[in-house]
């Protein structure tokens, strides 16, 4: 209805607060105008008096400012001179009139007045002004022949503040200053969920910290996995490879979770493993670059290779805590090596490298079950290899814990391992949101007095356990919720639970870290998973613990041990009664002998969910990734490059250096190929386990190379008495337990 550029804005902002004089003010009578008052009771008697007049309008507390600025009839903007509030205007092309009021809008207005692109409205030496000023300011930039100069360098701004393309690059730019100095971190977990959400939340962890994360994974896992917050888009790419198809793996099985049986899980680790080529491929072509560090899982005991091919450090995160690690022993020992299990019942004892009296070991049914996964599968290889090969080849060790609740654990594992194992802390998860039938119910339970079960997604509960598990929690008396997946529900459970009123059973997937959180929920009865233990725990939850699966039993003991669990009891089959689960229901949640149990659970609360202190192992471990990073790889010739240079430890000019052609195959040589070692790891083994060097070479020909390599070795030069007299060749002892960075043998010995 109104005139193209007829009419003015009027705004002052969320922070300004006019007074009713200052509304008062006549100098609007002239034209139309929009004036946006916030939720101020005066505007009563302005509205009448603006109605008699009938060419303006005044809108109370919200309007679409942005909108309104950008409509047809706007032609001047009568504002406080707010920077968004002026970015706004210009962005429309805007004749900008400035009344400035608090914090810096005043040198806003100066600053848009010097440079010919606003008009301040004069002001006496108090602050006030007057309507006929601000009558005159509108007049001049809207309407007057002398205001048409100052009109046409506003209509040229807005070529500046609205060029969006300029400003996504300006903010691209600041992207990119907020990342230098940050990590750029390839991360690779195993197709379980177990996994993926720990290495997700270690992700989000270091993202917070404003390093970058490529997350590989696969679309369907990808498409499963918890929403990135907002703030934390920018720093978390997830790059999805589909699987290929592997016989005996059922269609759009991307994970364990979609395993009907826990014997298909080799031909998951098959498909897995063809992520080695397209890793390499991505590096190889760039489309991952600027690299700095890869964190991979176990089961990707292909990593270091890949590491070691492009000159990227890489590091092994274990979501399995220090005493579980522990438990399965040194790298060598995992890969079939020294200390490696011959007999299942080897399980059943504690390891002999284990120096300390502990509980932690497998029961009969467990280990039998544990001693499979040192056997070589339909993959190739053994879960366990795959581990031992992991850690063996990485650089630094990660590992989900924390020094306050198993310290004499990963000392041991430090030990065990011969390199640094960093723990990230706990990653106590976040509560998710959104509704669930299951919190409506709980909001009508009684404080604490709800049982919460699941079992996790590994766990695929056979109809007879969960028969037995529905009768436990009949006979304890207790409400409960249970998280339950379709395929382990007997005909008729729904029925009989609703009978009974007491429970409520979800399929499939449920906010567990939200139930968990929920003050009606008292105890957890859990297959004693890493991840559930851990939000159990952050809640201060009493655990009832029933585990099935890997290391679930170790962890399970670890917290009888610390009493803060309490576990169900088992037949040497590993089968388990109604019974028994509701007297351990009972005694954890409602008898005054579990009190104790009860205080202790609830003290746990204060270490696993201070989230302060497991974000400073983050932060802890993210120094020690920079750390390996900036070392210094020319003394170790990891780089190809570096083969092309003069090695820093020799001391004298000389032109012996590789070409680039033969640099890269020099470095392939310290790639471990089939065999599981690499031709240089060879041969310095081969010089460290000797008394002494034969070296095919004369002090005639090259004496200062010979002083050098008997200055490398730490060694003094010396004739070997079995030798010819007249022999010029000469022996170097070597005795250093240090690895030889340089030698030479003889071809043949006289």
């Amino acid at each position: 209805m109104q005139g193209q550029g007829s009419t003015v804005y009027v705004a002052f902002g969320s922070e300004v607060k006019l007074s009713e004089g200052d509304c008062r003010r006549p100098g609007n009578e002239w034209a139309a105008f929009r004036l946006g008052i916030k939720g101020w009771v005066g505007a009563c008697w302005l509205m009448e008096s603006i109605k008699v007049h009938g060419r303006g309008l005044v809108c109370v507390d919200w309007v679409p400012q942005v909108r309104i600025l950008s409509h047809s009839s706007i032609g001047g903007f009568l504002t406080q001179a707010g920077c968004s509030s002026v970015v706004e205007g210009f962005a429309f092309g805007l004749a900008m009139v400035l009344l400035p009021m608090v914090v810096d809008q005043g040198l806003i207005a100066r600053k848009l007045v010097e440079k010919g692109i606003g008009v301040e409205v004069p002001r006496k030496e108090d602050g006030s002004f007057t309507g006929d000023d601000i009558a005159k300011s509108l007049r001049f930039v809207m309407v007057e022949d002398e205001g048409k100069v100052f009109r046409a360098k506003a209509k040229e701004c807005k070529d500046l503040f609205g060029d969006e393309e300029l400003h996504d690059f300006y903010v691209s730019e600041s992207i990119q200053h907020l990342k230098r100095g940050s990590l750029h971190i390839l991360m690779l977990p195993w197709f379980a969920f177990g996994h993926l959400l720990p290495f997700l939340e270690l992700a989000k962890s270091i993202a917070r910290k404003g390093h970058r994360i490529s997350f590989l994974t696969t679309p369907k896992n990808a498409a499963r996995l918890p929403a990135i917050p907002p703030p934390l888009t920018p720093f978390i790419n997830f790059i999805e490879i589909p699987l290929p198809k592997i016989e005996h793996l059922p269609e759009n099985a991307e994970a364990t979770i979609d395993l009907p049986s826990a014997d298909l899980r080799p031909y998951l680790s098959k498909a897995f493993d063809t992520f080695e080529q397209k890793l390499s491929d991505l590096i190889q072509t760039k489309q991952i670059s600027s690299l700095d560090c890869i964190l991979f899982d176990y089961a990707a005991h292909w990593v270091p290779t890949i590491a070691i091919k492009f000159s990227v450090p890489c590091a092994f995160f274990s979501i399995f805590n220090a005493s579980s690690l522990s438990f399965f022993g040194p790298p060598s020992a995992q890969m079939g090596g020294a200390g490696a299990w011959t007999r299942a019942e080897e399980l059943t004892l504690l390891p002999t490298w284990i120096p300390f009296p502990s509980t932690i070991v497998f029961r009969s049914f467990e280990a039998h079950q544990m001693f499979n996964a040192t056997i070589p599968d339909a993959s190739g290889v053994s879960e366990m290899y795959r581990a031992g090969k992991s850690i063996l080849g990485s650089q630094i060790v990660l590992i989900r814990s924390c020094k306050e609740l198993e310290p004499e654990w990963l000392q041991l594992l430090g030990h065990l391992y011969g390199k640094p194992v960093i723990p990230v802390g706990l990653l106590p998860p976040s509560i998710e949101q959104g509704w669930h039938a299951s919190l409506d119910w709980l909001d009508k339970q009684g404080q604490g007095s709800t049982v919460y079960v699941a079992f996790g997604s590994e766990v695929k509960l056979s109809v007879a356990q969960v028969k037995e598990i529905a009768v436990g929690l009949e006979l304890s008396g207790l409400h409960f919720v249970w998280a339950l997946r379709a395929r382990s529900m007997p005909v008729g459970l729904m029925e009989s639970i609703k009978v009974h009123g007491r429970g409520l059973v979800c399929i499939d997937w449920v906010p567990q870290v939200r139930i968990l959180a929920h003050p009606s929920i008292g105890g957890f009865l859990t297959h004693a998973g890493c991840s559930s233990v851990v939000e159990g725990l952050a809640f201060g939850l009493v655990m009832v613990l029933l585990p099935m699966i890997i290391d679930q039993g170790l962890i399970a003991r670890k917290l009888v041990e610390k009493e803060i669990g309490v576990e169900v009891p088992r037949k040497e089959d590993g089968s388990f009664t109604g019974v028994e689960i509701a007297k351990c229901l009972r005694f954890a949640m409602v008898e005054d002998e579990g009190k104790v149990l009860r205080a202790k659970a609830k003290e746990c609360r204060d270490m696993f969910g201070d989230e302060e202190l497991h974000d400073f192992y983050v932060s802890e471990s993210i120094q020690h990734l920079k750390r390996l990073v900036e070392v210094d790889l020319s003394s170790t010739h990891k780089k190809s490059e570096k083969f092309t240079l003069l090695p820093s430890w020799i001391y004298f000019p000389s032109t012996i250096i590789f070409c680039s052609f033969e640099a890269r195959q020099i470095f392939n040589g310290a790639v471990p190929d089939a065999s599981a070692i690499s031709e240089a790891y060879r041969l310095a083994k081969s010089i460290q386990g000797c008394q002494i060097v034969l070296i095919h070479s004369c002090k005639e020909l090259e004496p200062q190379p010979l002083q050098l390599v008997s200055h490398l070795y730490k060694k003094s030069e010396f004739y070997h008495p079995q030798l010819n007299k007249d022999s010029t060749r000469r022996l170097i002892g070597y005795k250093s337990k240090e690895m030889a960075q340089l030698c030479m043998f003889p071809s043949e010995v006289k």
